[in-house]
């Protein structure tokens, strides 16, 4: 029955399931209203489903069973600013045995499952239950009560289920920006477990807030402001508290809490909580928290309570492990950097018109940037050329990964590249050669994996480089020669799996490098000859600017100077056309490591 006054208001269901109230809006099964803004509604009872179960005897017929059902299951009353003078249920089911007269008890189970109430920004007087069940063989799981910009002057349950056998299980109750003038139940039965309570924004609770009778019940605290204390029991998980502008103050001793913050630019001296004295355990996590750190400590107050006060906020050492993507992509885009010369000047020794050739290489190093980055890089050059008494020419492909890790944050993270390019030589005269190429390519360089951050994002990355070098042979064993290379990257705005903002510009390398290369004849054996190569490296840019969430980072660079000695053997079969070579080096300086090349050539 619908009223326009909204008079008394009880309704029982036919059909117990799927059932819904919405004032206000619609009233789906029975009747429909709209056009209202504000509702007022005065009831002794107001159910998005009822179900009730009478035993009775009537007449002389004997013992007669008037039933609606033993369930209400997936109802919902849902309330948008109204005013309810009422005890409200999203599903209700209720159970008498007024007269029995073969006292036989009946032990059917009544259920009250998956229902739901939502009142958004409605007042309340009265108790709301997300599902109950009245009588001795109840239960009541997975119900939701959930309020937002509302107010309760009483009592709020996510699942009642009275009796002696009762259970009370999966039950939710959800509070933001919401006061209760009475207690909160997650659950309130004899038994039952898993329940929660979400308290968000400013809300007050004057009750107590129960968990439940079972175990694995959890209480969550989301960015939760209280004016007065916050009385709690029946929670066996650790409390989860989660957000900067979370001021709680506990009535007891909490004996554990977890706590995350994340997102926050700078949070220095807030009283996040207050407890009654120093016996509490709150345990911060910093993962998931990206560039932002923070510290929680407890603190002694005058009048015997502790408050735990939250520091910390954007942190540049995090930002800057960000910032080592870009210099990563950069050191890999470099990597190999002498392949190609020492390919070119087999070609040129060889004297052939045409032929193929095959670089690989493999570097351990460490680049000291500031921070640090660890790079890993495999490095293949691929290509063929063509030449004159003066000139030659050809392209090339190459393909480079590494893995890298960074520090003194830590994250493992992987790269790769492609490209492609030209290349040509000129013998200037007898003893000298100029060589020069260029290439593009393509990158993609991952962060992720660090246990610290929690962060993960992809750089993808168009690269382009340059180079000029030179070669002087003193003698035919004994040669220099110096390059000179320039590598520009450029990528894409990012965000990264925490929704935080990243901007890598792009970063320039200038590479320069003079070395004396010497295979002495007379230790040739066979094929075979020793070569020995001593090369000093400098960056001259390197550079890594970013801005991570609005903050400038420019102190990490790849710029420094690198020694670097290198051993090999030469295979050199004229016959066959056949030139190959094994080395492996060692190097100190902005880069500390070691590494092997292999390398062949086939002639035509």
């Amino acid at each position: 029955m619908f009223t326009d006054d909204f008079g008394l208001f009880i309704i029982r269901f036919n059909k117990v399931s799927y059932n819904h109230i919405f004032c206000f809006a619609a009233c789906k099964h029975t009747a429909s209203r709209s056009g209202n803004t504000s509702t007022t509604a005065t009831a002794a009872t107001l159910a998005g489903g009822w179900a009730a179960h009478e035993r009775q005897t009537l007449t002389a017929q004997g013992q007669q069973d008037l039933a609606i059902g033993y369930q209400a299951d997936t109802n919902t009353l849902s309330a948008t600013e109204s005013q309810i003078n009422a005890n409200v249920y999203g599903g209700l089911v209720s159970q008498q045995d007024d007269i029995n007269p073969n006292g036989v008890t009946d032990t059917t189970l009544s259920t009250a499952w998956a229902n739901l109430v939502h009142l958004d920004s409605s007042t309340l007087t009265g108790n709301a239950y997300g599902g109950a069940a009245l009588g001795d063989y109840t239960s009541a799981n997975y119900n939701r009560l959930w309020l937002t910009d509302s107010q309760v002057n009483g009592s709020v349950y996510g699942g009642l289920a009275e009796g002696t056998n009762s259970t009370a299980g999966w039950n939710q109750v959800i509070i933001n920006n919401s006061s209760v003038t009475g207690d909160v139940y997650a659950a309130s039965a004899a038994q039952g477990g898993n329940n929660t309570v979400t308290l968000a924004g400013k809300s007050d609770i004057s009750g107590t807030v129960y968990g439940g009778e079972g175990g694995n019940n959890q209480l969550t605290l989301l960015n939760f402001q209280s004016a007065q204390e916050l009385n709690v029991s029946g929670f066996d998980r650790p409390y989860i508290i989660s957000g900067a502008d979370t001021s709680v103050t506990f009535a007891q001793d909490v004996a554990q809490a977890d706590v995350y913050v994340q997102g926050v630019n700078d949070v220095n001296g807030h009283i996040m909580i207050r407890t009654p004295d120093e016996n509490s355990s709150f345990l911060l996590h910093s993962v998931d928290s990206g560039v932002y750190t923070y510290a929680l400590t407890p603190e002694q107050q005058a009048d015997g309570w502790t408050a735990w006060l939250l520091s910390g906020g954007f942190s540049s050492q995090r930002a800057e492990t960000y910032v080592q993507t870009a210099m990563a992509a950069l050191a890999l885009a470099n990597a190999g950097d002498g392949l190609l010369s020492e390919a070119l000047n087999n070609a040129v020794q060889s004297g052939q018109e045409t032929g193929t050739f095959l670089q690989s290489s493999y570097e351990n190093a460490t680049h000291e940037t500031g921070s640090g980055i660890r790079l890993h890089a495999t490095t293949v050059l691929a290509g063929l050329y063509t030449q004159t008494a003066d000139w030659l020419g050809g392209l090339y492909a190459r393909y480079a990964y590494g893995d890298y890790n960074t520090y003194p944050v830590h994250s493992d993270s992987y790269a790769s590249s492609w490209a492609g390019g030209l290349f040509g030589a000129w013998n200037g005269t007898e003893n000298l050669r100029l060589l020069a190429d260029a290439r593009v390519g393509w990158q993609t360089t991952s962060y992720g994996g660090s246990y610290q951050t929690g962060a993960s994002f992809d750089y993808e990355s168009v690269f382009t480089s340059l180079q000029t070098a030179a070669q002087y042979a003193f003698i035919p064993s004994l040669w220099a020669d110096a390059r000179l290379r320039w590598t520009h990257i450029q990528g894409k705005d990012l965000t990264d799996n925490l929704g935080e903002e990243i901007y890598l510009s792009g970063s320039d390398s200038l590479l320069g490098a003079l070395g004396v290369n010497f295979q002495p004849e007379f230790l040739a054996f066979g094929y075979f000859a020793p070569q020995i190569k001593a090369e000093l490296l400098h960056e001259f840019n390197g550079q890594g600017l970013a801005e991570v969430e609005n903050h400038r980072l420019d102190g990490v660079s790849l710029r420094g100077t690198t020694g670097r000695a290198t051993l090999g053997i030469n295979y050199n079969n004229e016959a066959k056309g056949l030139l190959a070579n094994l080395s492996g080096f060692v190097e100190g300086g902005q880069m500390e490591g070691w590494g092997v090349k292999a390398q062949g050539a086939l002639r035509f």
